[in-house]
């Protein structure tokens, strides 16, 4: 067993709300920036530099050079199953939902979750998803069919581009707020970006919640057989 000093050096490391939210974006997004770090974190980017120094020399944080760009992400997959029993244990204690959404039913309607969709929106499409065998599930295994692949490349989501990269290609992140799972990793936030590049979906500055408008209503019905309302008239 590890030592008492050891473990209350983690929760410290954890308990902070700036690394915790950091921890987070990365348990979401498999790696990020600095930047990206800095904005989740909500803090400036001389103490987010000091909140990712010692996550990372504690272990908890790793960090890789591609190119002139340095990316973060957890640093192995005990951390990850860290945050994931402390997620699950505060929706337990606070089924709600954190405090800031609890009453934000745009929020609960469609949100991100660091650079993919969340809230009943993505977790519609995401049961949809696996439901039509656009995505095949075994254990902890995701794969996307030949149909799954035809169905993103006619929505214009780059698939090529996630098969080079280091992250995860596609993975389930648990939602909070339906208590079920919403689509993560890279074909996660591809798809949500072509949403919003094709103003299917827009996310107001400085807001949690994504509004969908009238074409992406459309979209959704039309390749998910989800009803989806929307705050933007047409």
């Amino acid at each position: 067993m590890a030592s008492i000093l050891s473990i209350s050096e983690i929760a410290f490391l954890i308990g902070d709300p700036a690394r915790t939210n950091m921890l987070f974006c990365l348990q979401n997004s498999d790696m990020a920036s600095a930047a990206d770090l800095t904005r989740a974190a909500g803090v400036a980017p001389s103490t987010a530099s000091e909140h990712l120094a010692k996550l990372t020399q504690a272990g908890l944080v790793s960090v890789s050079k591609m190119g002139r760009h340095r990316y973060f992400s957890l640093g192995s997959p005990q951390v990850a199953e860290l945050l994931e029993g402390i997620d699950a244990l505060a929706g337990k204690l606070a089924p709600d939902g954190p405090p800031e959404m609890r009453h934000d039913q745009a929020a609960l309607h469609a949100r991100t979750c660091g650079d993919h969709l969340a809230g009943h929106i993505g977790v519609a499409i995401t049961q949809s998803l696996l439901a039509s065998g656009h995505i095949r599930q075994r254990g902890k295994t995701l794969n996307l069919s030949h149909s799954g692949r035809m169905l993103f490349q006619e929505l214009d989501v780059p698939l090529s581009p996630l098969n080079q990269s280091p992250r995860r290609f596609m993975s389930l992140c648990h939602d909070w707020s339906e208590d079920a799972f919403h689509l993560g990793g890279g074909l996660g936030g591809a798809f949500l970006e072509t949403c919003l590049i094709r103003d299917w979906m827009r996310r107001p500055k400085g807001r949690a919640y994504v509004d969908i408008t009238p074409k992406g209503r459309s979209i959704l019905r039309k390749n998910f057989g989800i009803e989806a309302g929307t705050t933007i008239p047409d």
